[in-house]
């Protein structure tokens, strides 16, 4: 069917969708009975028929705002109608509802550019879809293998995706509290979800969000955490960033540093950390991490080229989410380690993570300044370097957090101890046992770490008792990482000079 071309016909056809709103079930209208009879589905089913949009035909636009107010109407009511209401919810779905607010969405997000009248509409349906699942695990098993059954509808083309893209921010979280509301609590739904290439876009699009959300008090930014909490907590998040890992996701490991700082139970902890494709996942994106730095410092120590080339050759955007991958990578590893077992260990050894972490050190060791008294400290001021300085410490901060993880991995682990000697991280973790006026805390920090990297282990305690005054300087690698000295006695205590 499509619209009635006489002008009679039209005005009947909207009076009859302003009608439907108007007595709609809502809880400020308790004089209206709730349940809606089967032939007012039927009628509710022709009307959105009538009022559907055919791409393939010509239409109208003269009429089309009015047409999305009619369809607004009517979802409307859908939407007050099935709220909570099992039997509304069922009847709604027999009579075909489900399937015209769906065509609905797509319809209305292809018109929201031009028509405001469109983009409430979106959001009206995006909700009277979400009421029509809530508490129905049938309705959401349905809408959930509808939209992505394997070898069904493409990534973009998931009511899921329409809407969380819409350029309406009330269409993205009326969208997402649908996603929310059709796997709540739903384990094997959730893991279907992140399975599929639609599901996976969608799960990824959940991250970007989250990850670009900079206002950690906004409803957004909540439901945004919610969403990826079941994801985590159902052991989906390593199947998302399994798939090529890249400095982009940011905001997936943005969400998973929340999570593993917030939950403090050991048990949560030792779930996501039993993960062996997380800790693949971390090895590869601190390897890319590592990468980009080294390339910006490369250009910008003269070694690859003037500043200019350095930034042609480095997008800032992905400097910036290569910074933002570090800090929520080193957070989150900095907590999974925190009761760390040989497993999570053995983990973070096979997939490289701990050798990643250990030359991360040494590259922010060589590149970074180190202010070692006051009067440099006013020299680098007067100088006019404290501005390049400030967004260094940025960067500085992360040393705290590789040494914790370090100092975290080898504690009572005797194979981590030996892979950090060998790869000159022992010498690195001594190198930080001094005053640096840009973090005056790294010393403890490096104390903790060394503490754990002796324990029980004589070969470890023979390499600190062989260093000299001369420090670590001895092997390349060492010198490369920029290690300068650290004195020790006979019996492996570490000395500083206090007066540098």
């Amino acid at each position: 069917m499509t619209l009635d071309s006489t002008a009679q016909g039209t005005r009947d056809i909207y009076q009859k969708c302003a009608e439907y709103k108007q007595r709609s079930p809502h809880p400020s209208r308790p004089h209206i009975s709730t349940t809606v009879d089967p032939a007012a589905w039927l009628e509710i089913h022709g009307l959105f028929e009538l009022l559907k949009r055919d791409d393939n035909t010509e239409n109208n636009d003269e009429l089309v705002p009015e047409q999305c107010e009619a369809l607004g109407c009517l979802c409307m009511f859908v939407r007050n109608a099935v709220a909570m209401d099992r039997a509304n919810q069922d009847a709604a779905s027999r009579a075909g509802i489900s399937e015209d607010i769906r065509n609905t969405i797509f319809s209305m997000i292809a018109l929201e550019l031009e028509y405001p009248e469109a983009m409430k509409c979106a959001t009206a349906a995006a909700q009277a879809l979400s009421n029509m699942v809530t508490g129905n695990k049938a309705q959401q098993q349905k809408l959930i293998c509808d939209e992505l059954a394997p070898g069904g509808r493409a990534g973009a083309e998931t009511i899921f995706w329409s809407l969380l893209t819409s350029i309406n921010s009330q269409t993205n979280m009326a969208g997402l509290m649908l996603l929310l509301n059709s796997l709540k609590g739903d384990p094997d739904l959730t893991k279907m979800l992140c399975s599929v290439k639609p599901g996976l876009l969608v799960a990824r699009k959940i991250g970007e969000l989250f990850g670009d959300n900079e206002d950690d008090e906004s409803d957004a930014k909540t439901m945004l955490y919610v969403m990826l909490s079941q994801f985590i907590e159902f052991g989906c998040l390593a199947q998302l960033l399994a798939d090529a890992p890249s400095l982009e996701m940011y905001g997936l490991l943005d969400a998973l540093a929340v999570y593993c700082n917030e939950n403090t139970c050991a048990e949560d902890r030792a779930m996501v950390a039993s993960s062996s494709a997380l800790f693949k996942s971390f090895g590869v994106i601190l390897k890319q991490v590592h990468s980009v730095l080294e390339s910006v410092w490369i250009g910008a120590d003269g070694d690859g080229g003037d500043s200019s080339e350095t930034s042609s050759r480095v997008e800032v955007s992905k400097v910036v989410s290569a910074h933002r991958c570090t800090a929520a990578t080193l957070s989150a590893l900095g907590s999974l380690t925190t009761d760390c077992s040989p497993e999570t260990v053995a983990m973070m050894i096979e997939h490289n993570v701990l050798s990643q972490v250990t030359s991360l050190l040494g590259l922010l060791n060589m590149h970074l300044p180190r202010i070692e008294n006051a009067s440099a400290l006013q020299k680098s001021r007067e100088g006019g370097i404290e501005e390049e300085g400030s967004s260094i410490n940025r960067l500085f901060m992360f040393k705290r957090d590789l040494i914790c993880i370090i100092g975290n991995a080898a504690h009572k682990n005797n194979d981590a101890q030996n892979l950090i000697r060998d790869l000159d991280g022992l010498a690195l973790v001594l190198d930080h046992m001094k005053i640096d006026d840009n973090h005056p805390f790294i010393k403890e920090y490096a104390v903790v770490a060394l503490r754990s990297l002796l324990d029980n282990n004589s070969a470890n305690q023979e390499f600190v008792r062989r260093m000299d005054a001369r420090g670590a300087t001895q092997t390349p690698a060492s010198a490369l990482a920029g290690i300068q000295q650290a004195d020790v006695d006979a019996d492996a205590n570490v000395h500083h000079d206090h007066n540098v």
